[in-house]
């Protein structure tokens, strides 16, 4: 079954933007000045491998304390979203991918969007909504609806699972920048 089969069958609007799977040039754009810029394409996969390593490291055995599992610590009733026939038990591997991305695909439809080209916003908030829930990402400026100490760790799990994305981002910026730099500075054959 395909990611796009699975989104469809689970009952998911899909947004033409979700269903981009950006490979790495993706991420970047060329400006008519020649400046190498970040596209408004915000790459998923990412934000979940991201969300992985602030989560558990990466490690797909962990169970949280609340019995969250895989390495997305999920819980049973975001598992049961996008796998109602599924045992909670076999939440881990591709299954917990395609409920992690099942899930990312929710919140991305629920939180509002502040432009069509906002990207560093985005993930920000779709970390803290994956964290806290999309009911406290909402109540999120009203402050005597969150808790102070909660408001502070929401916000510096958002900020730990955005560096991590900003980092590998700005390596790819980096890597495409020197690659093409070099091959414009290669000296042309001489006649």
């Amino acid at each position: 079954m395909t990611r796009r089969d699975f989104l469809f069958k689970s009952g998911v609007l899909l947004l033409p933007s979700i269903m981009i799977t950006p490979t790495p040039d993706s991420l970047l754009a060329v400006t008519p000045d020649g400046r190498i810029r970040l596209s408004p394409v915000l790459d998923y996969d990412l934000l979940l491998d991201s969300i992985a390593m602030v989560e558990t490291g990466g490690d797909d055995s962990i169970i949280g304390s609340a019995g969250e599992r895989s390495k997305y610590q999920l819980t049973q009733a975001v598992f049961w979203k996008a796998f109602p026939q599924e045992p909670f038990r076999k939440c881990q591997g591709e299954l917990a991918r395609l409920a992690a991305e099942h899930h990312l695909h929710y919140l991305d439809i629920n939180i509002p969007r502040i432009s069509i080209t906002e990207t560093h916003f985005r993930h920000y908030a779709l970390a803290w909504a994956w964290n806290g829930g999309l009911r406290s990402w909402r109540n999120k400026e009203q402050p005597y609806h969150i808790p102070h100490e909660r408001r502070i760790r929401l916000n510096n799990y958002a900020v730990r699972v955005t560096n991590l994305y900003d980092e590998v981002v700005q390596k790819r910026v980096k890597e495409h920048a020197e690659l093409h730099s070099s091959s414009s500075s290669s000296p042309s054959p001489s006649r």
